[in-house]
């Protein structure tokens, strides 16, 4: 549905608007305050014809190059501090050629606001939902009036309560525009004022029969012809269009919305968006939407992905640190173990070499067993030969000393080698076969504790030597 429009005139310190009943009027102390007015007499969501002129903006004659807005406005800001401020509303009307000692510039009206208020109150009316679609001043509504070439044009704006706007654009090509209030002045005349302005410009209604084009817009409340006092004069003389404001409001729905004079067009944009824009931002907003969970999903699985691998790869550094470890603990076992079997070698390497001296003739070894069940402990295997002799040396030791055919093996051993133990408890000799079984421990090496067998008594004491003979 196509949004409706709405005229709203702020000229001075007077809103006037339409109503069922006609144009009215209502005065305000600030420019902010017409807000209220608009809210109150128009329909939110209409937008809103602006023709904006209060006291606090001003329309000045101005030279300028030729180019775009930006050009003219840096150009007139030296001249007008307050359009260096971005908030101050402005605009300028086409420029036309002069004449050619202005040096290749052209003139313009220039309209801007002494006091940056449009902008808070164009806030104000959106916020409101009164978008204001275009806005200009009584400058751009008399340059788009019309005028007529080789004849004195004027536009003429009047309420009779104080206050006119006035532009000439003569014969002679003089252009002005002034604005006249009666402010605080109680014997303020209008029309007096009016008249004092043709006479200032040299307007005159006898121009030899090139009648002048008034076209005069009388706010409500004002009637011309019943209070002019000079009323005949200018319908006998000039060529006069008297109109109410409807008029005038529809002058300013023809001015392009964009055009230069256009006071909002360097202001602060409020972005509105239609039924169109709404469903394609929607359909943009779900599609992101839609794009944004898929990636945030995405990127969940590959958090999820990255945290396990993460997960693993600390539990593996876990393990390989354990296993190296351990392999360290395993080398110092195993080199202490060589260091120990290194040790334990000595004992067993002085065992060797005492069993030369320690076997009788008589006798043979069948098996020599030496760090195999512990690293001390030995076993010796072996046999007598000549049982006869072996048997009467037994008789006879047996009845003189009570040893047997072992015994002197033992002896050597302990004796040749410092700190081996034969255990004589698990000693044994067969004297039917002559076989024999020799068991102990070599010596241990140092910080070794010794195990000797609990049962195993001390080492015999090697009896003192005597004679077969008594």
């Amino acid at each position: 549905m196509r949004k409706q429009q709405q005229a709203i005139f702020i000229w001075d310190k007077v809103v006037y608007y339409s109503t069922a009943k006609g144009w009215a009027r209502t005065a305000i102390e600030r420019v902010e305050d017409a807000a209220a007015i608009v809210q109150e007499h128009c329909k939110r969501d209409n937008k809103i014809m602006l023709l904006y002129d209060p006291e606090t903006l001003q329309t000045e004659y101005s030279e300028c190059p030729g180019g775009g807005r930006a050009i003219v406005r840096e150009v007139l800001a030296g001249s007008h501090e307050s359009l260096n401020n971005p908030h101050t509303a402005w605009g300028f009307q086409t420029p036309w050629q002069i004449s050619a000692a202005a040096g290749g510039n052209q003139g313009t009206f220039c309209s801007f606001e002494t006091v940056p208020s449009l902008y808070l109150l164009n806030q104000t009316l959106y916020d409101l939902k009164y978008p204001v679609s275009r806005c200009f001043s009584f400058a751009s509504l008399a340059m788009f009036s019309g005028t007529t070439p080789g004849r004195t044009n004027v536009f003429l704006v009047v309420d009779k309560d104080g206050q006119a706007f006035v532009y000439l654009n003569t014969a002679a090509g003089l252009r002005a525009a002034r604005k006249v209030s009666a402010g605080k002045r109680e014997d303020f005349d209008v029309w007096s004022e009016i008249s004092l302005i043709f006479g200032e410009y040299g307007v005159t209604f006898e121009d030899g029969g090139m009648r002048p084009v008034v076209r005069l817009y009388q706010a409500p409340g004002t009637d011309a012809k019943t209070q002019c006092p000079y009323w005949e004069t200018l319908a006998a003389f000039g060529q006069v269009e008297l109109h109410n404001f409807s008029v005038l409001a529809t002058l300013l729905a023809s001015i392009p919305s964009r055009h230069s004079s256009s006071l909002i067009e360097d202001l602060p944009k409020n972005i509105s968006l239609n039924l169109g824009l709404k469903i394609g931002a929607a359909v943009l907003a779900a599609i992101l939407l839609g794009g944004g969970s898929y990636a945030y999903n995405d990127l969940s699985k590959d958090s999820r992905e990255i945290r396990s691998l993460e997960t693993l790869q600390s539990s593996l550094a876990t393990q390989k640190t354990g296993l190296e470890r351990n392999k360290r603990e395993i080398e110092e076992f195993l080199k202490l173990y060589a260091n120990d079997r290194f040790d334990y070698s000595h004992g067993h390497l002085q065992l060797l070499q005492a069993l030369g001296g320690a076997i009788p003739r008589d006798a043979t070894l069948l098996n020599i067993s030496i760090g195999v069940e512990a690293p001390s402990k030995f076993r010796l295997n072996g046999i007598f030969w000549n049982q006869k002799v072996s048997m009467s040396k037994q008789t006879g030791s047996t009845a003189v000393n009570n040893v047997s055919p072992v015994t002197p093996i033992t002896r050597h051993l302990e004796s040749s080698v410092q700190g081996l133990l034969v255990a004589p408890n698990t000693n044994s000799f067969n004297s039917q076969t002559g076989d024999f079984v020799l068991e102990g421990n070599t010596p241990r090496p140092e910080g070794v504790a010794a195990a000797t067998p609990a049962s195993a008594p001390p080492p015999a004491r090697r009896p003192p030597a005597t004679s077969g003979r008594r």
